[in-house]
């Protein structure tokens, strides 16, 4: 068989998406609204969303607990259409903490055989991770969500003076960034954050949200889908409705006094 016989056209994939942001911003009920949802967590975070139509695992309390999750949702006949991960960071912390107990050290440097072994267990964890997500995606054709916690990190890059941008948070070291392992690899990583108008040195804010997925020097984020400008954000209304066609919902909810994760 000649190798041209395996060819073929692009095909439309479920989304893998990463949306990030700080507290109280909705990252939680946006995961909500979208279709079909099944929610794993790491923390428990979901009283924004009382009454939404989203199914809900017990809060994990180990990392094989997420695991047999994923399992179960991968093996099992099921009609959810997006798996939600809430969140990586708090998934983060379920796998130092394993790790220092096991090692019976707080020192994620010398746990593991030292050298920071401990660092880069927490990044191959975070991999597993991914790569259960992902072949849940292609097994079962559903879009994986994963939620994320934010800070700031300051760069030196060579061409420029040093500033500073929004992240991931997660477990970093001089030799491991673990926050790559999303940002690198998703369709979508999106970071939903206020308008903000800085006088006199204090920041200001009307409370519109928005959410940034197109390259920007303030945050890590991207797209896959031709995104070019911040996508508006109202408590209540899918912003992917129409931009994104995989995970555009009829949904609605009357959350919108509300404060989400």
């Amino acid at each position: 068989m000649s190798l041209f016989d395996q060819l073929k056209k692009p095909e439309q994939e479920p989304v893998i998406a990463l949306i990030a942001g700080e507290q109280g911003l909705g990252k939680t009920t946006l995961a909500a609204m979208l279709p079909k949802p099944v929610m794993i967590r790491a923390e428990d975070g979901t009283s924004s969303i009382e009454g939404m139509d989203v199914a809900l695992f017990p809060v994990a309390n180990k990392l094989q607990d997420v695991k047999d999750q994923i399992k179960m949702l991968g093996t099992e006949e099921h009609d959810f259409k997006t798996l939600v991960i809430d969140s990586t960071t708090a998934y983060d912390s379920l796998i130092v903490s394993d790790i220092q107990k096991r090692n019976k050290t707080a020192n994620l440097s010398a746990c593991d055989g030292g050298f920071g072994g401990g660092f880069h267990t927490v990044r191959a964890e975070h991999e597993n991770l991914f790569n259960l997500c992902k072949k849940l995606r292609a097994v079962k054709k559903m879009n994986i969500v994963f939620i994320a916690h934010t800070e700031t990190e300051t760069l030196n890059p060579p061409d420029s003076e040093e500033y500073s941008r929004y992240t991931i948070q997660l477990t970093k070291s001089k030799q491991v960034d673990c926050s790559k392992v999303y940002t690198n690899n998703c369709d979508l990583v999106a970071f939903i954050k206020l308008n903000r108008i800085v006088m006199d040195g204090r920041a200001q804010t009307t409370g519109d949200r928005v959410i940034t997925c197109h390259p920007t020097a303030s945050h890590v984020s991207k797209n896959r889908y031709g995104i070019e400008t911040d996508l508006p954000f109202e408590l209540g209304v899918n912003p992917f409705n129409g931009v994104i066609k995989q995970l555009t919902t009829t949904t609605t909810t009357s959350t919108t006094t509300k404060e989400g994760k």
